[in-house]
């Protein structure tokens, strides 16, 4: 008479196949297991195993809305916010030459 495992004992199981490498129908015969009986128990259990994605609730800034700035520089036209610091709007702009 075949002896019933509990659902602690598929877990370990499950956790020895998932660490061996082997394909299941391997370790079901090295193991001495019925293939269909562990396949639905390694289903079962990687299945339950698995983090559920959570959403988080996140604040929105609201920041104030500004007119973008277009810069043309040798027929390459590139639109950028305007709150944009002058220092990074002088290197775009460096940028911009040095492809050309």
């Amino acid at each position: 008479m075949k002896s019933k495992k509990s659902s602690d004992e598929w877990q370990e199981l499950v956790g020895k196949f998932n660490k061996s490498g082997l394909s299941i129908a391997d370790f079901s015969r090295q193991n001495n297991m019925n293939i269909s009986t562990f396949t639905y128990w390694v289903k079962k259990i990687n299945t339950s195993n698995k983090e559920v994605a959570k959403l988080v609730k996140l604040p929105i800034s609201k920041q104030p809305s500004s007119t973008p700035i277009l810069i043309s520089v040798d027929g390459i036209k590139v639109e950028i916010a305007s709150n944009i610091p002058i220092e990074k709007i002088i290197k775009i702009i460096s940028v911009i030459r040095g492809s050309v």
